[in-house]
């Protein structure tokens, strides 16, 4: 995924693009030598990324259903989407929103 045929983990292409995008060699170059970093340029992490199939699932659930009186038997709350004030709102991940720096150097990849 994501470009990287050797790599399983959506979370290790993730920071393998990173690594290549700011030509960081190894776990001590991020701390000392980059300061500003775009996040928006990096594909999704894994928490954000199966959230997002699962908003797609609960769409492509209703267009399969669109010429039927009812195109939906489902709550958008079982596709993880959360009810506020009498409205759904995407839920974007799991968890922490930033992981500890500690947990993103620890197993670098080579690329």
């Amino acid at each position: 995924m994501y470009g990287y045929k050797t790599l399983k983990d959506v979370n290790s292409a993730r920071l393998a693009t990173f690594m290549k995008t700011y030509k960081i060699e190894d776990n001590e170059a991020i701390l000392k030598t980059k300061s500003n970093f775009e996040g928006s340029a990096l594909p999704p992490c894994k928490s954000e990324l199966y959230q997002h199939f699962l908003r797609a699932l609960h769409i492509v659930q209703m267009w399969s259903h669109a010429s039927q009186h009812i195109t939906t038997i489902t709550s958008p709350i079982d596709y993880d989407w959360q009810e506020e004030d009498g409205k759904y709102i995407s839920k974007w991940f799991d968890g922490e929103q930033l992981p500890d720096l500690q947990d993103i150097t620890d197993d670098l990849p080579k690329i």
